[in-house]
């Protein structure tokens, strides 16, 4: 399985999620480097967002303009099914309590190695 594609294909697919609810993501999305997130590189637009990757520390400056959406995306990974949880933290780095904008997209793997998106559930 290719982590770059899958890491792309869950992103993508949240922001898709989201755009059918009242939580759209603004113009530029932040996806947050931590220490379960792969050494990987996205590309620089996903889904019509312009995509950012912070580290730690690295998106003070922003997160108090609004719209803000600071992603942390995180994976668990089978040979057979893969499940990526995403948190996402409004203005001021703020999480809704209720979870109400994190996402657990669950896939299974195709025979050629795809991820084939089962469900989206909060």
């Amino acid at each position: 399985m290719d982590t770059i594609a899958a890491y792309r294909t869950a992103i993508s697919d949240y922001i898709l999620a989201m755009d059918t609810t009242d939580a759209v993501l603004p113009d530029t999305v932040y996806i947050g480097r931590h220490m379960d997130f792969p050494r990987i590189e996205l590309p620089g637009v996903m889904v019509g967002r312009t995509v950012r990757m912070v580290e730690p520390g690295e998106v003070e400056k922003d997160k108090h303009v609004a719209p803000f959406a600071l992603l942390n995306v995180f994976a668990t990974m089978t040979p057979d099914e893969v499940e990526f949880f995403v948190v996402r933290f409004g203005q001021g780095l703020r999480h809704r309590t209720d979870g109400a904008d994190d996402r657990h997209l669950y896939y299974r793997v195709g025979e050629g190695g795809e991820l084939v998106l089962e469900r989206v559930g909060r």
